[in-house]
């Protein structure tokens, strides 16, 4: 029997007020840890972050309303969030190892995001420097594709606009995509 290292990607989605970092706020993360040497989805992690003023942009407070209009006691604070999300982290990845983000934008946006919400506690740390970016791997003839394109075109849906959810698509698209990389 062989001790093989096993590669991790974790399909990381936030939901958010707008598109700035600095001045708009995490309303949900989803994300969804992936086994890439067995191929199979390992488990998710999702939280919404109560905030005692929410401030965004329209189309994002439009676009998230249902998440805005659930039950506060639904809700953690930001700070608590991010305990719970790097409290997961630490749980579900083997001691020594460190997951590659992967998702639509998850470099310059999600990752955005963490990062500047990381005070106290520090998901980052568990996670590679390197992202894949599922928009790239799907391009349309060297363009990268928005996940509003991808996944109705693969998956058969729409996107569904929950950190999970779409975590989940991510994940099942990075699936696909290690599958169709193994047959060609």
């Amino acid at each position: 029997m062989t001790n093989q290292k096993h590669e991790y990607a974790l399909a990381l989605d936030l939901e958010t007020t707008g598109l700035d970092p600095q001045k708009h706020q995490i309303l949900e993360i989803g994300a969804v840890l992936v086994d890439a040497t067995d191929r199979r989805i390992v488990e998710g992690f999702e939280t919404a972050v109560f905030h005692e003023e929410v401030r965004g942009q329209p189309y994002a407070l439009s676009m998230n309303h249902k998440l805005l209009a659930r039950p506060d006691d639904e809700k953690v604070p930001l700070s608590r969030a991010m305990y719970d999300f790097t409290k997961w982290l630490r749980r579900v990845l083997p001691e020594g190892t460190f997951a590659y983000p992967l998702g639509f934008n998850v470099g310059p946006f999600d990752l955005a995001f963490l990062k500047t919400a990381s005070i106290s506690f520090d998901p980052l740390v568990y996670l590679h420097r390197r992202c894949i970016e599922l928009g790239t791997l799907y391009s349309d003839k060297g363009i990268p594709q928005s996940s509003k394109k991808v996944v109705p075109r693969f998956l058969n849906r729409e996107v569904a606009h929950t950190a999970l959810q779409d975590a989940t698509d991510a994940a099942a698209l990075y699936l696909k995509a290690l599958d169709d990389l193994a047959d060609a």
